[in-house]
C-alpha cells in the first residue's frame, strides 16, 4: 500500500475473529460448553436477541480505534510522523457471554436460590474461561508480528430478563508502519550541468539566466 502502511482494517478483522475463536475454544472446556451462536457483531451495543440458543450467545465487537505512539496510550498531542501513520493502531474490543438465566414464573415467584446460584456459577466459569482464552491468544504468533495486548475491565451484565452474563474488554495494539519510502528528489540543475561533481555555476553563466541547460562540456569543457 502507498506508503509502506499496513492494512487495518483487514487486521482489525482479523484481531476480533481470532479473538472470538480463542475464546469460543476456552469456553468449550467449561461444564456448560461453548455456544452455537458466535459471531463478530456490528454496532456499538450486542443485541441480546439469542441468548437461549444452544448455550447462550458469545460475540465480539468494536468499540473505537485510536492512534498510538506508547501502547496504550493515545496521541493526543504533535510531533506527528509526517511519513506513517503511528506505531500503533490501538483497537478497543468487547467479548460478551451471555447465557439463559432463572427468572421468576408465570405466577410472579421467584427462581429458587439454588437455580440462581446455578447460573452464577455458570458465569464465573464462563468469566475464567474468558480470560483465559483473550490472552493466550497471540501466544503462538511471531514476537516480530505480534500485536500487543492488554486485558481492561470484566463486567457483570443483564440480570434483569432471560440472559446475563459478562462483557471482557481487551486492547490490542495493531503495529502500523512497514518501513517508510521515502521517495527520491528530483534533479538539480547542478546535477544536469556537472554530472552531479558538486561544481556550481552562476545562472547567467550556465543559461544566461534563461533556465535552459547544456551539456558539460559547453561550460567547462568536461572538466568537471
Amino acid at each position: 500500500m502507498p506508503g509502506g502502511v499496513s492494512p487495518l482494517m483487514d487486521d482489525t478483522w482479523d484481531a476480533a475473529e481470532r479473538l472470538l475463536t480463542c475464546v469460543h475454544q476456552a469456553l468449550a472446556e467449561t461444564p456448560d460448553g461453548a455456544p452455537a451462536r458466535h459471531c463478530v457483531v456490528p454496532g456499538a451495543l450486542v443485541a441480546w436477541d439469542d441468548c437461549e440458543c444452544d448455550g447462550g450467545q458469545l460475540t465480539v465487537h468494536v468499540v473505537n480505534s485510536v492512534p498510538s505512539r506508547d501502547f496504550p496510550f493515545q496521541v493526543t498531542a504533535p510531533p506527528f510522523d509526517p511519513g506513517c501513520l503511528y506505531p500503533y493502531t490501538v483497537v478497543h474490543l468487547v467479548v460478551t457471554m451471555l447465557r439463559c438465566v432463572p427468572v421468576q414464573d408465570d405466577r410472579g415467584r421467584p427462581p429458587t436460590c439454588a437455580a440462581l446460584s446455578a447460573a452464577a456459577h455458570t458465569a464465573l466459569s464462563d468469566r475464567w474461561a474468558m480470560q483465559r482464552g483473550a490472552v493466550c491468544c497471540w501466544s503462538d504468533v511471531d514476537p516480530l508480528v505480534r500485536p500487543k495486548v492488554l486485558l481492561q475491565d470484566h463486567l457483570s451484565v443483564g440480570g434483569d430478563g432471560h440472559c446475563a452474563g459478562s462483557e471482557l474488554h481487551v486492547m490490542v495494539g495493531l503495529k502500523n508502519c512497514l518501513p517508510c519510502v521515502v521517495p527520491e528528489p528530483p534533479p538539480t540543475v547542478v546535477d544536469v550541468v556537472d554530472g552531479g561533481l558538486g561544481d556550481t555555476y552562476p545562472p547567467d553563466l550556465v543559461d544566461g539566466g534563461t533556465g535552459d541547460t547544456y551539456p558539460t562540456d559547453l561550460i567547462d569543457g568536461g572538466t568537471g
